[in-house]
């Protein structure tokens, strides 16, 4: 049987960095990105990304490793302080059907990892008690769809949200993936709601059933895991549900630990950007990424190239491993890019109006652990209309770009725009 072990734009936008110029000056690049292939390529060569590399390589090793499945948003960002142990799957709100997740059933049971988690993400710019989180745009487009009666488009992003997204409240969905998950794998997974506006993480419960029992503990009322129940103004009546101090007690260490860490990484983060004069919040309010990224390597995109939040639009496409060639099924792929067709749709409709969602994404990076498989992807996205439609964007400041790399183990041996 083959195996899939692994082998910020806003109203106060901050000002246009050149990632190759202001390297030095800061931890990690944030937007707007000036990308080509010899600047990720020496990004990834710096010494303080090889000993991420490094650490995250020795924490597999250890079996130390947290799987984390969240959604490809940009301000979704994993801290570079629990990057370096983190297994990445992006994929939008989230969600994924039972199939959709045994494609990433190998890495929840890898060796290396310990413990799994789904983060909802929302925005708590926004959230009121009483009413649903909103702000993925997913399972947004999910909740249009139910209210609307509006059949999907068979192919694009309106399909994925349409069949792999079961709930409209992202909160919601993050526990039914985490419900699904724990018939997967036999290690503890949480569901936790991430605000994306602070990056503080609230876990609202954690699961596992292995050895012949079921643990379920949760912040949320069971009763409302029946979507005909959900009652909003009832779960969210206090604010945010979250799981009692109790609960929290009982939590596995290694959920428990990941999860405080982070908490204390994005804390860091905000006072880090405070230093600097900007509000961490007003920079993440609006979706702005330059880049979207297509890639098979679990290790987290910020690790590998030191990307800030707000930088990059991630998802992860999954890969079956045979005598250590990397297979990607076609269906598969056609998931990916109908998850890709989201930002690229965003930019479309938008790259006229600067400071508006998407309006600044110009580079599709695709990575794999061979060229031709790169290749191979980037020649069926080219197929699709709406990815020539974005490459043709008039864009003379950034013109639009797809670029493929070779990556193994997070190391970039080869990286090309791809013509």
């Amino acid at each position: 049987m083959p195996n899939t072990t692994d082998d910020i734009m806003t109203e106060n936008p901050i000002p246009h960095i050149d990632m190759h110029r202001d390297y030095e000056k800061r931890p990690y690049v944030e937007p707007v990105l000036s990308v080509s292939p010899d600047i990720l390529i020496e990004r990834n060569e710096d010494a303080k990304v090889q000993e991420y590399l490094g650490e995250w390589q020795e924490n597999k090793r250890l079996g130390r490793l947290t799987a984390i499945v969240l959604c490809g948003d940009a301000r979704v960002w994993i801290p570079e302080e629990v990057g370096v142990r983190t297994a990445s799957v992006r994929a939008l709100g989230a969600g994924g059907d039972e199939k959709f997740k045994q494609q990433f059933a190998g890495i929840m049971n890898s060796h290396g990892v310990n413990s799994v988690a789904f983060l909802g993400h929302y925005d708590g710019g926004k959230f009121t008690p009483r009413k649903s989180p909103s702000g993925c745009g997913i399972t947004d487009e999910h909740g249009r769809q139910m209210s609307t009666g509006e059949e999907a488009d068979p192919n694009g992003y309106e399909n994925y949200a349409s069949r792999q997204i079961r709930h409209e409240d992202p909160v919601m969905q993050t526990i039914y993936s985490s419900l699904d998950a724990v018939d997967l794998t036999d290690r503890w997974v949480g569901a936790v709601a991430l605000d994306h506006r602070t990056g503080n993480v609230l876990p609202v419960g954690y699961f596992r059933h292995a050895d012949g029992g079921y643990t379920s503990e949760t912040g949320v009322n069971p009763l409302y895991f029946d979507k005909r129940r959900y009652n909003a103004t009832k779960i969210y009546a206090k604010g945010m549900p979250r799981i009692s101090e109790s609960q929290l007690n009982n939590m596995p260490d290694a959920l428990h630990n990941y999860l405080n860490d982070w908490q204390e990484a994005m804390e860091q983060t905000r006072v880090e950007y405070t230093k600097r004069g900007i509000d961490y919040k007003e920079a993440v309010k609006v979706q702005n990424p330059s880049i979207i990224s297509l890639s098979t390597d679990p290790r987290p995109l910020g690790i590998m190239y030191r990307l800030g939040p707000n930088t990059a639009f991630k998802l992860r496409v999954p890969r079956s491993s045979i005598e250590d060639d990397e297979f990607i099924k076609p269906d598969s792929l056609k998931e990916v890019l109908d998850q890709a067709h989201y930002p690229i749709s965003q930019n479309l409709k938008n790259f006229s109006e600067p400071g508006a969602a998407f309006s600044n994404t110009h580079t599709l990076l695709i990575q794999t652990k061979y060229m031709e498989k790169s290749r191979q992807i980037a020649e069926v996205a080219m197929s699709q209309d709406y990815v020539q439609n974005w490459l043709n964007v008039p864009d003379e400041k950034h013109p639009h770009q797809i670029i493929v790399g070779q990556v193994n183990k997070g190391q970039v041996s080869q990286m090309d725009v791809f013509k």
